[in-house]
Formats: structure tokens, C-alpha cells, sequence
């Protein structure tokens, strides 16, 4: 029986020179989360980044003048397998 997990939402997305800050709301529960960042909508290619009890990530080594596309999923592990949310809509970001 898989076990149901929230999904996260991002409520922020700050560009910066070369680098996107993005806040997500935590879920409850959640062992950590999953962030994807790509500069396609259907996120080919995608670069994922996977963390633990944190809130907030600064991605870096993005193109400048560059629209990127992030999402984000929580997981939780239980036993040895982990369990992951579905993915959150996906928020535009035009890089500096």
C-alpha cells in the first residue's frame, strides 16, 4: 500500500545574478524534498536537487538571461523505500 504524500508548493522565487532562490511551504511528515530546475517546460534535461528539513535553496551555475522552470516534491522514506508526492506546478523564473 503506498503511502500518500502532500505535495509541497513554491511560494517564492527570487532571480539573482546567475542564481534562483526558491521557498517552498514544508509538509508535514516529509523526510525532504525534491527541486527541479530546467530551462524547458516539459523539464528535459532537468538538473534535480534533493534535500532534507530545509525550506529554502539557493540553486546556482544558471545561465543569466535565462527563463528557468522549477518544481518541487516531497519524499519520505519508510523502511527501504522512499515515497514521493506528486509534483507541484511548475513556476517561471527569468534569470539576471
Amino acid at each position: 500500500e503506498p503511502i500518500k504524500m502532500s505535495p509541497s508548493w513554491i511560494f517564492q522565487i527570487t532571480a539573482a545574478k546567475n542564481t534562483a532562490k526558491v521557498k517552498w511551504k514544508k509538509v508535514s511528515g516529509a523526510g525532504g524534498y525534491q527541486i527541479q530546475c530546467s530551462t524547458s517546460k516539459n523539464f528535459k534535461d532537468a538538473k534535480t536537487k534533493t534535500v532534507k528539513n530545509i525550506s529554502a535553496l539557493k540553486i546556482s551555475k544558471l545561465s543569466g538571461k535565462r527563463t528557468y522552470y522549477v518544481r518541487i516534491r516531497s519524499w519520505k522514506k519508510v523502511g527501504k523505500n522512499v515515497y514521493y508526492s506528486g509534483w507541484s506546478k511548475a513556476k517561471k523564473v527569468k534569470i539576471k
